[in-house]
Formats: C-alpha cells, sequence, structure tokens
C-alpha cells in the first residue's frame, strides 16, 4: 500500500531544494532519494517532515523502498552535466519506477521535461526552435535522453498510473533560488 509522502527523484540539484523547501513549507511529507545527501542542507534534513533515502537509479530494491512509502512523485531527473549521457539512460529510470508505482500502488508521477518535447498543438516559437537545435548539436545524448522520455510516457499503456510530463525552458541556479515561481506553481497545482 503506499504511504503518504511525495518522493523527490533529483532532490539535491537546485530544483530539487526548492521543491522540497515547498513541499515542507506547505507542511507535506516528503522523501528525497539521492545519491549523496549531505547535498541537502541542514535546515531542510533537521525537518522531521523530510526523510531521505541514500541510493541510486540502479538499486532498484532502494528504489522499491522509498516508492512504497510514497503517494505520489515528482521527479526532476534529467541530463545537467557535461557528461553526455547513453540515449535512453533517463527513459530507463522511468522503465523502473512506473512497474514499481505500479505494484506499491502509487498513481501519480511528475516529471521533468524540457521544451525539446514537441507536441502537435504547439505553437511554434524561433527562440524555443533556436534552443531545441542547439541543445541537439551541443548535447546529443541529452537531446536524445528527452525526447526518450517523451517517448516512453506517450506509449505507456498503463491506465493505474496518471502522470504529467511537465516542460520547462531552463533551471538555471542563482544561489539557492532557482526558478521557484514555477515550482511553487506545481507544488499548488498538485496539492491544493
Amino acid at each position: 500500500m503506499a504511504g503518504d509522502s511525495i518522493l523527490v527523484f533529483g532532490a539535491t540539484g537546485p530544483a530539487g531544494i526548492s521543491l522540497l523547501r515547498e513541499l515542507l513549507y506547505r507542511k507535506l511529507p516528503a522523501l528525497a532519494y539521492c545519491r549523496n545527501p549531505s547535498k541537502i542542507p541542514e535546515d531542510l534534513t533537521s525537518n522531521s517532515l523530510l526523510e531521505v533515502v541514500k541510493g541510486d537509479m540502479s538499486d532498484r530494491k532502494a528504489i522499491s523502498g522509498a516508492i512504497a512509502k510514497s503517494r505520489a512523485i515528482i521527479s526532476l531527473l534529467g541530463p545537467s552535466s557535461p557528461r553526455q549521457p547513453k540515449n535512453t539512460e533517463f527513459a530507463d529510470y522511468y522503465r523502473t519506477i512506473v512497474p514499481l508505482m505500479k505494484e506499491h500502488r502509487v498513481g501519480r508521477i511528475l516529471a521533468l521535461g524540457t521544451t525539446a518535447m514537441y507536441r502537435p498543438d504547439d505553437q511554434s516559437s524561433v527562440s524555443r526552435a533556436v534552443m531545441s537545435t542547439l541543445i541537439k548539436v551541443v548535447a546529443s545524448g541529452a537531446y536524445h535522453n528527452i525526447l526518450a522520455i517523451q517517448d516512453y510516457f506517450e506509449h505507456l499503456d498503463e491506465s493505474s498510473i496518471e502522470w504529467t510530463v511537465f516542460r520547462v525552458g531552463n533551471l538555471l541556479s542563482r544561489g539557492l533560488l532557482i526558478n521557484s515561481a514555477r515550482l511553487d506553481k506545481l507544488a499548488i497545482f498538485l496539492y491544493l
């Protein structure tokens, strides 16, 4: 049976820290799944509403345990470093996460996407086209990962899982605050 926490993947990046702050501010129990728990500030780890689980995305047993304690998942997983991931690395994470969600009866996931994901009803945008082309050329692995995530969710044939891929233009860090207005709106959308 699903737990009561909001599970956050990608919790140690700037967007993840901002999201954890918002969840805790709203008095929502949160669970941060991360490789390096020391990246989470002490003012968050000392909050009794936050549980931190150390693990990486290849540890199916640890992921399963975290999902079992959750009622919903917000995933901020995505390519963010100069290292070029294999073309389906991040979509492969969802191939692990989603079946475990079904197993533990967790029915809601929100996953990070970018504007490189195209939908037929999108309005054309020169800046978006330029950015997508630039990412495709400079960070081909990242670009193909994002498209693989889109493909995975668009072809997901699992009625017990409600999913949303939210597309953002960028998540740039400036000190401790990053595009928090977008994440605040996301949190408001989810929980009010």
